[in-house]
């Protein structure tokens, strides 16, 4: 023959440090954070409502010492 036939590479991984408690405790906290990411919408919900009541106390102290 003068060609090589073409094959498929090959290889054999294995994955040193594999640790299924580890990869249980990992799929644990992902499931904990996505949890979280409600509680931290709140949470600039409510920095939002601050700043708004902050603008609302500027603009009120505006009209009432007749500055607007």
């Amino acid at each position: 023959m003068f060609f090589k036939r073409i094959q498929h590479k090959r290889y054999d991984y294995q994955p040193r440090y594999y640790d299924p408690e580890k990869e249980d405790k990992h799929k644990l906290r992902k499931r904990i954070n996505f949890q979280r990411g409600k509680y931290t919408r709140r949470k600039k919900n409510s920095r939002m409502l601050f700043y708004i009541l902050i603008i609302l106390g500027i603009v009120y102290l505006l009209f009432y010492t007749g500055i607007f």
